[in-house]
């Protein structure tokens, strides 16, 4: 059995992206057509896209506190909230080190 280091819990940036991946998959499966348009995906995933520039790309798109958003979309009121979840996740992992009383540990 392997030991598991500075786990305090299930990370919660996957939980999210499990929870987000199940949303898609919900609406995939309901889907009349082949595959989800792109104004679907951003509905399911509670953001909004800026593509009133589409030569720029994703460089025009802002997030929610004006910093740029992952993959030019902006999330709406009541999306979850990944930057938050990464915060937890850095302050909840660990140096490296073996804990002690692990199987390693002397």
């Amino acid at each position: 059995m392997v030991a598991r280091r500075g786990s305090s819990g299930p990370d919660p940036v996957a939980l999210v992206e499990i929870d987000l991946y199940g949303d898609l998959m919900i609406a995939a499966s309901s889907a009349d057509e082949d595959r989800l348009s792109t104004d679907r995906i951003d509905e399911v995933l509670r953001v909004q896209a800026d593509r009133s520039d589409s030569a720029e790309g994703t460089k025009s798109a802002k997030g929610a506190h004006g910093a740029k958003g992952a993959n030019g979309v902006k999330r709406t009121k009541g999306a979850h909230n990944a930057d938050s979840a990464e915060e937890a996740r850095g302050a909840d992992e660990s140096t490296g080190a073996p804990e002690g009383g692990g199987p390693d540990t002397p």
